[in-house]
């Protein structure tokens, strides 16, 4: 079976789209992250992958407002991606933030990081 997710890509509070990457080249899409949201819900999606780009650029969870607006408005899963770089940061993400079920860990930010997470959530 396959599972589509659909994905937001937050920037500034909106839904945008990067030019290769470029963060001084977006399009915004949308201005409201959780309009678009409920859109995919409404259309039977059950999952979102939502990245905050500026925390993927700052290292530190930025549009934190939309990810709980998200979260408490739909009952989307929600995968989180961009912005932590430390367990207290996903501990952040799991325990406050209601309807976070996964986290994406940046690729940098090593091994032994991800298998601390993972053991301290007793995660997949």
């Amino acid at each position: 079976m396959i599972t589509i997710v659909p994905a937001i890509d937050i920037f500034e509070g909106k839904c945008v789209r990067l030019t290769q990457g470029m963060y001084t080249q977006k399009k915004i899409y949308n201005e409201n992250p959780l309009e678009v949201a409920k859109l995919f819900e409404d259309n039977g999606f059950k999952r979102l992958h939502l990245v905050d780009l500026e925390g993927a650029k700052n290292s530190k969870v930025v549009n934190h407002r939309v990810l709980q607006s998200i979260a408490s408005k739909t009952n989307l899963i929600i995968d989180f991606g961009g912005g932590f770089k430390s367990i207290a940061r996903a501990v952040i993400l799991f325990e406050q933030m209601l309807g976070v079920f996964e986290i994406r860990l940046e690729s940098e930010i090593g091994f032994n990081f991800a298998r601390n997470v993972r053991m301290r959530f007793n995660a997949a």
